[in-house]
């Protein structure tokens, strides 16, 4: 802009020979006015505003040199204004000529570029990216394009050949059909899909060769470096990789992650994430430290919105709904006392988890079935379960699971050591820890995570930052009790445990409460108050819900229907005999192993039985035989039935009495003889 004149300055910045002239204010004003100029709010065609480390050293050496030529008539106002007007261009660019040597119709280019361009110093970078047509495809011609094969220089007939547009179309298809998607139900490799485009696409016949038909290759055949070009190029990337891999993988490994699950939660114990993993550990016996049990199970419970572990369980319940349930009563009741169970003393402060959640999200695992469908009606929460093999969808106890191995567990006894040389000592032999210490360890661990560990992510909204110490999840957590009162809600222990417990429906019978397929039977007070034990009542015979714990079968929980408390009820005598202190698996154990040896029993039985209705059958014919004969001559009569009996009695007595010892001779038999003696009336 000319102040002195009046005069504004303007240029095409689309023409490629444009040249700037000049406007009164007027003329603008004129053209604004009847819209045949308008004002842009971005200038596409603006320097590029990036530092210096974004561009090449090349580009930045010819931009420094074009500067240097026409930086001292382009800072002076005076021959900046000139070099605009047509009556001092010319006279301007012969000066620039002479002094530094360059060609006139490069310095109109320089400055034509400088002043379409936004009259910065970056407007004189050079346009490199657009060198070499990017993005247009060659049409080869008889000359082989790219490089030239080391083999070309002694044998040329090796030289290579260029890709027709055949060529390309085959390879298409044959990176479609190959690469782009499963085949056989894998994914092929490039080299793979290569070797099978040859063979389908490029291919002379086939020939029989022992009855199999043998593809007979192309002499001329296109390298895997240019099957390699052509398939990236024909193929789309993103489409590619979803149909080469399974949804939920593709979702897991490959999709765009662009957003949060920080509004899954609206403060501490709105939602609590569970999950469960074996240890990479092996733990030794507590009875016999000698034994090596195996790899422990890890249960872990963490609020989502201040990465608290708030609860733990380790054990080896493999991932069930027993270790669930132990994993939830620690998060849901206080720590203080379970602590000093393992030795180890704490305040509460330290590790503030006593309230249950409005919500738990779990991985499709214990948490889909019945027992922890009571979870919504005892408690009043949600439970949800993530998708199949979507670890993503609670990554932050997934990933406390990788920090607790590299912290608490690696390198130390009887650690699985992935890296382990083949024929080195087995690490399982090392094992130290038994399930004692390893809890101990286990909650070290957690108070150090709750109180130490810095949250690298983003912290909730409206945190307040310390400059002095970096956010805890013990400080969010103490943060948004006080910020987000009553999320999180109590219960006490015992209630917890009950409502954590599974539930049966239990029937009344005349034996008690009949629990279990098993046929357990348990006593009530409350059940035989009212009468639910007796028989032919007229009435249905009642059943209830109870709430059992399968590691002890010795009693079960019955809510009272008239008041809701809770009132347990023990083994009947008859059952205690057997299964006082029993877990339920030993049960159904005791009584699967009666039924195998029932049906291992059963052919001797059936034949044990036959033997005996033969001998009964012989000893019944006897009778019948010696019966009909006697018949013959007599006839049967019932009459002194009381004084038969009466001398039949008194010599059987005779006969058996044990006086007169071993050697007492049996009384002789009459002679039996065909006259009938009639028996006194």
């Amino acid at each position: 802009m000319d102040s002195t004149a009046g005069e504004i300055a303007v240029i095409d910045v689309e023409d490629p020979k444009a040249l700037p002239k000049w406007w009164t204010e007027a003329d603008l004003e004129a053209l604004l006015a009847r819209n045949a100029v308008r004002e842009l709010k971005e200038d596409r065609h603006h320097a590029d505003t990036r530092p210096d480390s974004a561009f090449t050293d090349a580009s930045l050496r010819t931009r420094d040199r074009r500067w240097e030529v026409l930086q001292t008539y382009l800072q002076d106002p005076s021959t900046a204004v000139s070099l605009m007007r047509p009556t001092g261009r010319g006279q301007g660019i012969r000066e620039i000529n002479e002094r530094f040597g360059v060609a006139r119709d490069r310095v109109y280019a320089w400055l034509r570029q400088y002043w379409q361009r936004g009259q910065t110093v970056n407007a004189l970078l050079p346009n490199y990216q657009r060198c070499g047509a990017p993005g247009e495809e060659r049409v080869p011609g008889d000359k082989k394009l790219g490089r030239p094969r080391t083999l070309s220089a002694s044998e040329p007939e090796h030289g290579g050949m260029n890709v027709t547009m055949e060529m390309r179309d085959l390879i298409a298809h044959g990176a479609k059909r190959f690469w782009g998607k499963k085949v056989d139900g894998r994914t092929l490799s490039k080299r793979e899909a290569y070797q099978r485009t040859l063979e389908t696409f490029f291919n002379d016949g086939y020939k029989l060769e022992e009855g199999v038909r043998v593809p007979q290759l192309k002499e001329d055949l296109p390298t895997f470096r240019q099957f390699r070009y052509w398939l990236d190029k024909s193929l789309e990337k993103g489409k590619t990789t979803k149909n080469r891999s399974s949804t939920s993988h593709y979702a897991l490994n490959n999709r765009a992650v662009l957003g949060s699950t920080a509004h899954l939660s609206r403060g501490p114990a709105d939602l609590f994430l569970i999950d469960a993993t074996v240890g990479d550990i092996y733990l030794v016996s507590s009875i016999n430290p000698q034994y090596v049990v195996g790899r422990p199970v890890i249960y872990l419970v963490i609020d989502h919105f201040s990465r608290m572990i708030v609860g733990f369980y380790v054990g080896f319940e493999g991932p069930s709904w027993l270790g669930a349930m132990m994993a939830l009563e620690n998060a849901f009741t206080e720590e203080v006392s379970f602590c000093e169970k393992y030795g180890i003393e704490i305040r509460e402060k330290d590790w503030p988890c006593s309230v249950y959640p409005q919500a738990i999200t779990a991985d499709r695992g214990e948490m889909v079935g019945y027992a922890s469908d009571q979870l919504v009606p005892a408690f009043n929460m949600r439970v949800t379960n993530t998708p199949p093999f979507r670890a993503d969808f609670k990554s932050l106890v997934e990933r406390q699971f990788g920090i607790t191995t590299k912290r608490g567990i690696e390198r130390r006894p009887g650690w699985v050591d992935k890296m382990k040389e083949r024929g080195g000592p087995d690490y399982r032999l090392d094992a130290t820890f038994d399930i004692q210490s390893f809890t101990q360890l286990m909650i070290e661990l957690i108070l150090f995570n709750n109180q130490s560990r810095r949250i690298g992510g983003p912290v909730p909204k409206d945190y307040p930052l310390n400059p002095d110490r970096e956010p805890t999840p013990l400080s969010v957590w103490n943060w948004g009790m006080e910020t987000f009162p009553g999320l999180g809600r109590q219960m006490d222990r015992r209630q917890v445990r009950i409502n954590l417990l599974p539930r049966k429906t239990a029937r009344a019978s005349r034996r008690g409460l009949v629990v279990h397929s098993c046929q357990l039977h348990y006593e009530s007070a409350t059940a035989k108050a009212a009468g639910w034990f007796e028989e032919n009542t007229g009435r249905k015979k009642k059943k209830v819900e109870v709430s059992y714990d399968p590691r002890d079968v010795s009693s079960v929980f019955l809510r009272r229907e008239s008041d809701g408390d809770i009132e347990e009820c023990p083994l009947t005598p008859a059952d205690q005999k057997h299964f006082e202190g029993k877990t339920l698996d030993e049960v159904h154990d005791y009584h699967e192993r009666r039924r195998n040896t029932r049906h291992r029993g059963q052919v001797q039985r059936l034949q044990d039985e036959a033997a005996l209705n033969a001998r009964i059958g012989a000893l019944t014919e006897k009778t019948e035989q010696r019966n009909k004969e006697l018949r013959a001559t007599v006839t049967p009569t019932v009459n002194g039935i009381r004084d038969t009996r009466k001398i039949e009695r008194d010599q059987l007595r005779k006969s058996q009495a044990f006086t007169g010892g071993d050697d007492k001779q049996e009384p002789e038999k009459e002679q039996r003889n065909d006259e009938y003696i009639p028996f006194p009336s």
